[in-house]
């Protein structure tokens, strides 16, 4: 997936779940599991974590989708993406529809 992320313009990134509240929700056991595996959904720290590996305005707008109404909150990304997003370039959270905040992530750089 990241190979082909950075051949695109646009990207639609999921960040599904917020792992501590996963962990403390009211899903049981096997469902937690199978979502946080392999082959589940991107909890903000994965899909933070996903973006900071592409080169910096390939894609040049990202769309974070895909939020859990049970084991997310938009808040709790956006203070996530604030503090450890290193990723330049435009993104949006999306969720239920509602756009909740966009901007142009370029953090100065130290020389």
């Amino acid at each position: 997936m990241i190979n082909e992320a950075h051949l695109c313009d646009v990207l639609f990134l999921e960040a599904n779940y917020d792992e501590n509240m996963l962990n403390n929700g009211p899903y049981p056991y096997q469902l937690k599991k199978r979502i946080s595996g392999p082959f589940g959904h991107l909890s903000n720290s994965d899909a933070i974590s996903m973006l900071n590996t592409i080169t910096p305005l390939s894609p040049q707008r990202v769309y974070f989708c895909h939020l859990s109404n049970t084991n997310n909150r938009v808040d709790l990304l956006e203070s996530y993406i604030k503090k450890e997003l290193t990723w330049r370039g435009e993104h949006t959270v999306c969720n239920n529809g509602e756009t909740y905040f966009s901007y142009l992530n370029i953090k100065e750089e130290v020389l």
